[in-house]
């Protein structure tokens, strides 16, 4: 039984992580953000247990090393006759650094057009 406010809190939190989670689980196979709903409800539960904490820091570990794997590769053309070799991986410390990626600014340019809306005619 719930007694003070603290505790209904606490239930709440807990139960509107787990439904999160419950929902990001089903729009994996449904239409919807299904992986950042469970990032989500793994950040509310992550408050009550241990066990999510750990999960959504192994999570956010495993993103960030298969982020650096994409945008840090060096920049060799794709048709090179040469085989790629069997185990390269960005964490070896034999690999050679990856070369700086150029920089490219894009500047936007938007422009509202705003009318003015008709003036209300009376109906009599």
């Amino acid at each position: 039984m719930i007694k003070t406010l603290q505790q209904a809190k606490r239930f709440l939190t807990i139960l509107f992580g787990f439904t999160l989670l419950a929902l990001g689980v089903l729009m994996l196979a449904l239409p919807g953000p299904g992986l950042l709903t469970i990032l989500l409800g793994l950040g509310i539960l992550a408050a009550e247990y241990v066990w999510a904490r750990r999960l959504l820091d192994r999570l956010k570990h495993h993103s960030d090393r298969l982020k650096n794997s994409i945008f840090q590769r060096d920049a060799s053309p794709a048709s090179s006759n040469t085989a790629a070799p069997a185990a390269s991986h960005s964490d070896s410390p034999t690999a050679p650094p990856a070369a700086p990626r150029p920089v490219t600014t894009v500047k936007l340019e938007t422009t509202l057009h705003v009318q003015p809306l008709p003036a209300p005619t009376k109906h009599t």
